[in-house]
């Protein structure tokens, strides 16, 4: 089986739209249980911190982003991640 982290962005479009092709690929592999999602602590951390944004309020309430949240955890094989993963930097110069 395949296991398989989605990033952030890939699970908002997949909640705030729910189109093609992104819905499509999530719903139809986790029905078929042809893959295993894949995820962490930082990373519900990121996506519950995304679904904040200011800009996101207008298309989700409270309510469905902490279902949304538990949802995802819920699907997924919560990993450890190691403590001496490096911080990823999105400065140029590092």
């Amino acid at each position: 089986m395949i296991r398989a982290a989605l990033d952030t962005n890939v699970l908002v479009s997949y909640l705030l739209t729910h189109r093609p092709p992104i819905a499509s690929l999530i719903d139809d592999h986790l029905k078929e249980d042809a893959f295993q999602l894949v995820t962490a602590q930082p990373l519900l951390s990121e996506l519950d911190r995304v679904l904040r944004y200011p800009k996101l309020r207008p298309y989700l309430k409270e309510g469905e982003r902490k279902r949304f949240l538990s949802l995802v955890a819920a699907l997924s094989d919560v990993v450890i991640l190691p403590d001496d993963i490096p911080e990823i930097s999105r400065d140029p110069d590092d």
